[in-house]
């Protein structure tokens, strides 16, 4: 795919999933301090934690998921494509030519999805969720919401609340990547159906 035509593609996915994090920050991690305070960890807050990464997974498959809605919108009214066209595109995935680098033909892209997606899923469970979801996703997220603001503290760094913060992006990692393995194993499925009814 072109590199134009794919950042446009994912620009509102994007920021439909930067967008998630608002509510928690404006609302949840507010409430969540004053019900929670201090550093001690309590059964209610292992009750909570769960709750907490529901709200992140599911806030950024939402936001996703709307910015992919959006997108077929954009195309279908301001656009002015027609229904069966956006459905190709956006449901079955039969990309437009001239959305494709030149001298690939729209089969071959379809082929070399499949194959990425073959290939995604050939590393296992275990090894894609440790470096999709723990690697990636859990500790960009550690870094970014735990370890920076910690460090741009002036007070000093408190070793066991980054244990705990740790544990909890750690596990949220977990659950993002196997929310990712499940998504990607349905694309490489319809990649192959669709390879073998063409």
């Amino acid at each position: 795919m072109r590199p134009g035509v794919l950042w446009r593609l994912i620009a509102l996915p994007l920021l439909g999933m930067l967008l998630s994090f608002v509510p928690l920050f404006l609302w949840v991690l507010p409430w969540a301090e004053v019900r929670y305070p201090g550093n001690r960890f309590t059964m209610d807050l292992a009750l909570f934690l769960p709750f907490f990464f529901a709200l992140i997974v599911g806030g950024i498959v939402i936001g996703i998921w709307t910015g992919w809605r959006v997108n077929e919108w954009v195309c279908r009214y301001a656009l002015g494509w027609s229904a069966d066209q956006v459905r190709h595109v956006f449901r079955e995935g039969s990309l437009p030519p001239d959305w494709l680098k030149h001298g690939v033909l729209g089969i071959d892209a379809t082929d070399g999805a499949a194959r990425a997606a073959e290939a995604h899923m050939r590393v296992g469970l275990v090894v894609y969720v440790l470096k999709v979801g723990v690697m990636r996703w859990g500790l960009t997220m550690f870094i970014a919401l735990a370890l920076a603001p910690a460090l741009l503290k002036d007070a000093p760094l408190q070793p066991r609340e980054l244990f705990v913060k740790a544990l909890i992006w750690l596990a949220g990692g977990v659950a993002f990547g196997l929310a990712m393995w499940f998504v990607q194993r349905r694309t490489a499925r319809k990649l192959q159906a669709s390879l073998g009814t063409s």
